[in-house]
């Protein structure tokens, strides 16, 4: 799906990895994940991983696709930056009409 993102947009500046974050070595910018886990545990795993060094207009963090974000919202605490947009912004299929794109930062 992302590859898929990163060809669509012509993007040169990306590469991608579908791992699992606990076993990945080398620092990213960002993790981009789906249906992996509730963002509680999602968060302290792409930490481990996060580049230290920002270059980018968003600063490093997690991206993840979610469903109804309600109870996983409570999961962080206040002081945690976050947004959150519906993705019916962008896509008016039914299947997106109660997903949220998540983004905490790293």
């Amino acid at each position: 799906m992302i590859n898929a993102v990163v060809e669509e947009l012509n993007l040169t500046n990306v590469t991608t990895k579908h791992a699992r974050v606990e076993e990945m070595k080398d620092k990213c910018d960002f993790v981009v994940t789906r249906a992996v886990a509730k963002v509680d545990k999602l968060l302290p795993w792409s930490r481990k991983v996060l580049s230290s060094s920002q270059k980018n207009l968003y600063p490093n963090g997690l991206i993840a696709l979610k469903g109804d974000l309600r109870e996983e919202l409570n999961l962080l605490p206040k002081f945690e930056y976050r947004e959150t947009v519906q993705i019916t912004k962008y896509f008016n299929e039914p299947y997106f009409e109660e997903k949220y794109l998540l983004y905490v930062q790293g």
